[in-house]
């Protein structure tokens, strides 16, 4: 199977923090199992989120979980720095799939490898 291009829309704000909390998990050596165990969620949510092959994000509710979890006292510490400047962001991603031990493309796992984010023009930034 070749790799395909797919594109996805997301809030700005849902794309800066699934950032902002997987470059904490990996500064504290956690892999997507262990943090998505550590908040108490099935141990591939994380890697769901982090992925962008589907819809999983996190939500309010995961934000102090994962500040606990990752050993911090405040939640902010969670959330990614600065205002975001847009609401929406189109992100084009290629879906490549991972080899098999026999060296075969996987029909079922795959990487996804960001290619591109631009943002969405909505109808509250076109009255501005």
């Amino acid at each position: 199977m070749p790799s395909k291009i797919i594109e996805q829309e997301m809030s700005e704000m849902d794309f800066q923090l699934i950032f902002h909390v997987k470059k904490l998990r990996e500064d504290q050596g956690l892999t997507q199992v262990e943090l998505s165990q550590k908040i108490g969620l099935a141990s591939g949510f994380v890697g769901k989120v982090e992925t962008f092959g589907n819809s999983a994000k996190y939500n309010i509710r995961h934000l102090p979980l994962i500040a606990k979890a990752l050993g911090f006292k405040n939640v902010g510490e969670v959330l990614p720095k600065g205002i975001v400047t847009k609401d929406l962001v189109k992100i084009t991603l290629e879906k490549v799939p991972l080899p098999k031990k026999n060296g075969e493309p996987s029909q079922n796992k795959f990487d996804y490898k960001i290619l591109e984010v631009v943002a969405v023009e909505t109808k509250n930034q076109n009255q501005k």
